[in-house]
């Protein structure tokens, strides 16, 4: 697991989630923000996500309802698909998906880590990319 922000590595443990207010600015006035990845081999990213993702199926599978968002329709006509099936056929949804349930998954991968002092707090997900190998997660942190 891999931390840049700025495209530096970091302490992969040196960010963390607000614990309330996530993706609102004022806190953050006066400033920068700063772009951020985090970037997992695939296997690892999966495996992270595995619980909150299942938790996530089964409650969109219990509503069956869709609610006019696209990425929870395709979701839909697809049959509700399991992790593992998103990930190596249709990976494109699943980057959507993830994105849709933003703050849940990277409290799921925060949670995950060892505690610590973070050093940088983030603030938004605006980008993930899944390929054969990697994930990539991009957003938006401030330093702490």
């Amino acid at each position: 697991m891999i931390f840049r922000v700025n495209s530096i590595e970091k302490d992969y443990d040196s960010w963390g989630l607000p614990a309330m207010n996530y993706g609102q600015l004022r806190r953050w006035v006066g400033q920068k923000p700063l772009p951020y990845q985090i970037e997992f081999e695939k296997d690892t990213f999966l495996e992270k996500i595995a619980d909150q993702f299942e938790t996530f199926r089964k409650e969109e599978l219990a509503d069956n309802d869709p609610e006019g968002f696209e990425e929870l329709e395709a979701f839909k006509i697809l049959g509700w698909p399991n992790l593992t099936e998103l990930a190596n056929q249709h990976p494109d949804l699943l980057s959507k998906l993830i994105l849709f349930n933003d703050y849940d998954f990277l409290d799921q991968l925060w949670n995950l880590k060892d505690e610590g002092q973070s050093a940088y707090s983030v603030h938004s997900l605006d980008h993930v990319s899944i390929d054969d190998s990697s994930v990539l997660l991009e957003g938006k942190c401030f330093s702490v």
